[in-house]
């Protein structure tokens, strides 16, 4: 598969939605969030999907979109 040549955080949270239906049984889930000029991926404990965010237990990577999705899938395949 050719690698396009921006991996943007929109396309990060459509990642991680992925990612977070894997981790749903775990009661955790991972989001990303703009930080100063790079991007943010924190590990949650709660519902992702009931809106008000759950709690915030841990930061995960701090880099790029395409270095967060990588954390992101390290972490996953580590859980599950």
């Amino acid at each position: 598969m050719a690698r396009r040549a921006r991996f943007t955080k929109n396309d990060l949270d459509h990642a991680l939605n992925d990612i977070n239906v894997a981790l749903k049984p775990t009661g955790h889930y991972l989001k990303a969030a703009s930080r100063n000029g790079y991007t943010g991926l924190d590990l949650y404990s709660g519902d992702g999907s009931l809106g008000h965010g759950g709690k915030c237990l841990r930061n995960i990577e701090c880099g790029t979109p395409r270095e967060c999705l990588e954390a992101a899938n390290n972490y996953r395949d580590g859980v599950l």
